[in-house]
């Protein structure tokens, strides 16, 4: 027995080949959950190798069990993917805003959990993110990320008239959707930030900041790694695995989607009691990648609007974690108190 070099499950190969995190390296080497024992000898059956992943493989679970439902145009000439997973006569529906480099099929599980519960869920790969459009991590200014979040409420709202929104947003996602109900809040009945980027966990050289400001009114689409430790997202290895591999998430920021999300979550912390909508804001405590001190200091400052949850030790992705389930549990619960 072995592992699938994509997902990390395993297959009924042999291979004295040690897992290797580069992805070419991978198919190169290791085998795949495909039931084939020769070598890949040309490009076509790596290929071959890539796509044929049978429904054993938790990584072509995770990444297509949300299915691509509509496509939509920002006024920018943007193609924006939609996906859904829908719920008849649902109790409620979440609008589903994801983080830097991710996509939302990353969260089919979290959906699929909420489903369970009556409630279904829509969302989008923001511009510049897995299927949508754009240069990758790149946002001419921080008014279009609220706009498609405002385009995702609206979009919700006229396919499940009469049926209350949520907005669930993580990491740069919970940044997304905490701006939103404070500077808008229209269609929504409440709000939900899981590790919301306000902060980051550590302060960035004094130099770095200098330079991004500077470089932000020159070369504004300027674009750079994020400098993301994968290890840091999860204490589940497999978790790790399969973010590694997805083929959908990127390492690429530019300066003026750097400066915008930066810039509005210390807005957000400061504007916290203008929340137009109930809000609860969870987050890990061992979290090394966004600060759990500046989601307190929201909650804090937001006069009892924004309830606060600190789950000790996890790390960044908390519905991704071991304990996932509670974490899961405790947002929906939360959710449907508020319906």
């Amino acid at each position: 027995m072995s592992l699938c070099g994509l997902c990390g499950d395993t297959t009924n190969q042999t291979s004295s080949t040690p897992p290797n995190s580069a992805m070419w390296l991978a198919m190169a080497k290791w085998p795949m959950c495909t039931g084939l024992n020769e070598p890949k000898k040309s490009a076509v059956r790596m290929l071959r190798y890539f796509v044929c992943i049978p429904k054993k493989c938790t990584f072509k679970k995770n990444l297509h069990d949300m299915k691509p439902s509509f496509i939509l145009k920002t006024p920018d000439g943007i193609d924006l993917q939609y996906y859904e997973q829908p719920v008849e006569n649902p109790r409620a529906v979440i609008c589903l805003v994801h983080g830097m480099g991710e996509h939302t099929g990353r969260f089919t599980h979290v959906g699929e959990y909420f489903k369970e519960h009556g409630m279904a869920t829509m969302g989008f790969d923001q511009r510049g993110h897995g299927k949508s459009g754009g240069k990758r991590g790149h946002t001419p200014s921080y008014d279009l990320l609220m706009d498609g979040v405002a385009q995702l409420v609206k979009t919700a709202s006229e396919k499940y008239p009469n049926v209350p929104l949520i907005l669930y947003g993580h990491s740069m996602g919970g940044n997304l959707v905490l701006n939103y109900s404070i500077r808008n809040g229209g269609g929504i009945k409440a709000v939900v930030a899981s590790s919301p980027y306000l902060r980051l966990s550590f302060v960035p050289p004094a130099w770095k900041t200098t330079m991004a400001n500077i470089m932000g009114s020159i070369l504004p689409g300027l674009q750079q790694p994020t400098g993301l430790d994968a290890s840091k997202i999860s204490r589940d290895q497999n978790e790790v695995k399969k973010y590694k591999a997805d083929p959908l998430v990127h390492d690429k920021i530019t300066i003026s989607y750097y400066l915008g999300i930066e810039n509005a979550g210390q807005w957000a912390i400061e504007h916290a009691a203008e929340l137009k909508v109930p809000a609860l804001v969870f987050h890990g405590t061992g979290d090394a990648i966004t600060s759990h001190e500046a989601t307190q200091e929201f909650s804090e400052k937001s006069n009892g609007k924004a309830e606060l949850k600190l789950w000790g030790a996890l790390y960044h992705e908390t519905h991704n974690e071991p304990e996932k389930e509670q974490v899961l549990k405790y947002a929906t619960n939360w959710m449907l108190s508020k319906i």
